[in-house]
């Protein structure tokens, strides 16, 4: 075999190599392309089914809303639907006594028309108007003296 005879292979050889490679490459890319484009439709389709699950959550919790104010309000519900809502009314409770804390900490009180949030020196309520210098609203579960002076409270006595 003579020189030109092996060159000439190994150019073939390396062509062929070559070849194999690029054919290669540009199936593994074509692969890789349309795996990417699966990811990116998964990822799209993944967000949807998140988004549609949260507007089936969001309705879900405004029926549940509506049942329990039912509920709330003396209404026949469905029996089966009384201890979750009775559960409902005491969470309600529990944060509104939590809530009226808050204010006895800050020293605030709450306008008995609207519930806007006031400094405890104020006499009329900004928001609605309401004459709440002396006004003292007993709720249900909800019996606190901050609408009212220590010089009352001493008077009532």
């Amino acid at each position: 075999m003579d020189f030109k005879n092996v060159i000439s292979k190994i150019t073939k050889t390396t062509i062929d190599t070559a070849e194999v490679v690029a054919q290669t490459a540009k199936e593994g890319s074509a692969k890789i392309a349309k795996k990417s484009e699966e990811l990116v439709e998964v990822s799209k389709l993944t967000v949807s089914i998140n988004s549609e699950e949260s507007k089936i959550k969001d309705i879900y919790t405004e029926i549940g809303k509506i049942v329990c104010e039912k509920h709330e309000n003396g209404m026949y519900i469905d029996p089966d639907l009384v201890d979750q809502c009775n559960d409902v009314l005491d969470l309600k409770n529990k944060v509104k006594e939590m809530k009226n804390r808050v204010i006895q900490i800050k020293n605030k009180k709450v306008c008995p028309e609207c519930e806007e949030t006031l400094n405890s020196e104020t006499m009329f309520c900004p928001k609605c108007g309401t004459n709440i210098e002396n006004d003292i609203t007993i709720e249900e579960n909800d019996i606190t003296t901050e609408n009212v002076s220590d010089a009352e409270i001493i008077e009532d006595k």
